[in-house]
């Protein structure tokens, strides 16, 4: 199984199902985030799979992308989980909680949880930690805060800071690389997790010198994999973990 604490001497670019595996493109079988989509990912032979977390109002941590339904201005952690039960069964899918996932992962397939708020970080934690040993699973967030959170409550956690486009880099280029830089030394990451077109725009080589392996997301372009992946990138994060793999 992946361990993300030797993430430095990975042999090969790890291939790591965003979501799970088969909920994009014609051959849809899978609703994302959800223990079909993770079951499909780990029968393609994915390295790990990237999953999000939010909190409902009762407590319940829960495995889903999008911060509350669709087409609502509701949020999850203003709703309870029988409510967010039966929202999800009207639209033919169920959403799991983390130790749902945790029980079908455990033992089969590293995973790379990230934390879509702040305030729940010693629950998921301790909750990983009945099933999963702690090199093989990463935390990845978006905000440096929660990293540097996580790195309080467990030095030898392994942390991701997931870097964007939007506001979350504040700019583009060299400049915004070195600004994730230092974000991510400050709140004590082990790695980086640009989206794919950072690295198009700026100078990839400044993340290298700095030290940080990365982990790219999210990459569904077998060209642009197979670039990824001949220059030695630690990882790419796709929707597609069974046309990548090939490649890696």
């Amino acid at each position: 199984m992946l361990r993300f604490d030797n993430i430095r001497q990975w042999p090969k670019t790890a291939i790591i199902a965003h979501r799970g595996a088969g909920h994009r493109g014609p051959s849809k079988i899978t609703h994302e985030n959800t223990l079909a989509a993770f079951e499909a990912a780990i029968q393609a032979g994915a390295d790990a799979i990237e999953l999000d977390l939010h909190r409902t109002a009762d407590g319940i941590i829960m495995v889903h992308h999008e911060a509350g339904p669709q087409r609502s201005r509701r949020l999850w952690r203003e709703m309870t989980w029988v409510e967010i039960q039966q929202y999800a069964h009207r639209r033919g899918y169920a959403i799991p909680t983390i130790e749902e996932t945790l029980k079908l992962c455990a033992g089969r397939i590293a995973l790379d949880i990230e934390l879509k708020e702040a305030g729940y970080e010693n629950d998921v934690l301790a909750l990983t930690g009945r099933y999963y040993d702690r090199s093989t699973v990463a935390y990845t967030s978006f905000d440096a805060s929660t990293i540097k959170r996580i790195k309080g409550i467990d030095t030898r956690a392994i942390t991701g800071l997931i870097v964007g486009p939007g506001a979350t880099s504040s700019r583009g280029g060299k400049s915004g690389e070195i600004f994730a830089i230092r974000r991510a030394r400050r709140c004590g990451a082990d790695f980086i997790a640009p989206d794919w077109r950072l690295l198009e725009s700026g100078d990839r080589q400044t993340y290298r010198k700095a030290g940080f392996p990365l982990i790219v997301w999210t990459v569904n372009s077998r060209a642009r994999a197979t670039k990824l992946i001949a220059n030695g990138f630690a990882g790419i994060i796709t929707d597609f973990p069974e046309i990548m793999l090939p490649l890696a």
